[in-house]
């Protein structure tokens, strides 16, 4: 599954493409692609799901690529639970 998103950072929107990899039970992993570059996002969202702690943040990690500050990260990470969510 593949679907852009689009985060605004330093006041600038970026665009991004994001593919599903990888999902089971306890984790799921992302692969953003950038004009520059591609980074992995992992994420143990499915786990808390599947305990009915609908509320629960997961946490994001980023296994692979150039590395990013946390804050975009969690940009990263907010738009694809939104778009996930929404589904």
């Amino acid at each position: 599954m593949t679907f852009p998103i689009t985060i605004e950072y330093h006041k600038r929107k970026i665009r991004l493409s994001v593919e599903q990899l990888y999902i089971d039970e306890r984790f799921e992993r992302y692969k953003i692609t950038a004009r520059n570059g591609d980074i992995v996002l992992e994420s143990n969202r499915p786990l808390f799901r599947g305990k009915g702690l609908k509320h629960r943040p997961g946490t994001w990690t980023q296994t692979e690529g150039k590395p990013l500050s946390t804050h975009a990260i969690e940009l990263i990470a907010e738009e694809i639970q939104k778009h996930v969510e929404r589904k």
